[in-house]
C-alpha cells in the first residue's frame, strides 16, 4: 500500500505500479507548499469544476481518492447518525442509507453552512429530535434521516 505522497505520484506516473523518484519529489513539494502556505489560502466553496481549482480543493480531492484507494471501495465505513451529523458539520458528505420503507438513499450532504445557498439556509436553528436534517448538494433541498436508522455508509 502506497503512502499519501507515494499515492500522488502514483495517480501522476504514467504507470500507477511504477513511480519514479522525480514524481515523489514532486508530490512531496507539491504537499508542502499547500501547507507552507496554509495561512494564505482563503477556501471560497467548491471550486473541483473549474478549470484552475484551488490548492484546497485539489488537496481536498486527493484526500478523497487516497481514502477510497486505502480503504477500496469494496470496503465500506459504517458509521452511526451522530459521526454522520459530525461530518456534515465540516463539509460535503457521500453517503448511502436504507430508508425505513427498504429504498436505499445515496446522497451528498452538508450543515457546512458556506456549501448551502443562502436562499435555502434555515431560519431558525430548531432541531427535530427523531430526525437529522440534512441539506442535499445533488437534489439541492433539505431532507431528513430518521433516528431509527442505524447502519450508514460512507461512500
Amino acid at each position: 500500500m502506497y503512502s499519501f505522497i507515494e499515492y500522488i505520484a502514483a495517480i501522476e506516473s504514467k504507470n500507477f505500479n511504477t513511480i519514479d523518484e522525480e514524481k515523489i519529489e514532486w508530490a512531496r513539494n507539491f504537499v508542502q507548499s499547500i501547507i507552507d502556505n496554509l495561512d494564505k489560502e482563503v477556501h471560497k466553496g467548491d471550486c473541483t469544476n473549474d478549470n484552475y481549482p484551488c490548492n484546497l480543493c485539489v488537496l481536498e480531492g486527493m484526500l478523497i481518492e487516497y481514502r477510497r484507494y486505502v480503504f477500496n471501495i469494496n470496503n465500506k465505513i459504517m458509521i452511526n447518525i451522530e459521526e454522520l451529523r459530525k461530518l456534515l458539520k465540516f463539509g460535503k458528505i457521500s453517503f448511502e442509507y436504507t430508508k425505513n420503507n427498504g429504498d436505499l438513499r445515496k446522497a451528498i450532504g452538508t450543515l457546512q453552512p458556506e456549501l448551502i445557498p443562502e436562499s435555502m439556509k434555515p431560519k431558525d436553528s430548531s432541531t427535530q429530535i427523531s430526525t437529522l436534517r440534512y441539506f442535499d448538494l445533488d437534489k439541492n433541498e433539505w431532507r431528513s434521516i430518521s433516528k431509527n436508522i442505524k447502519e450508514i455508509t460512507i461512500i
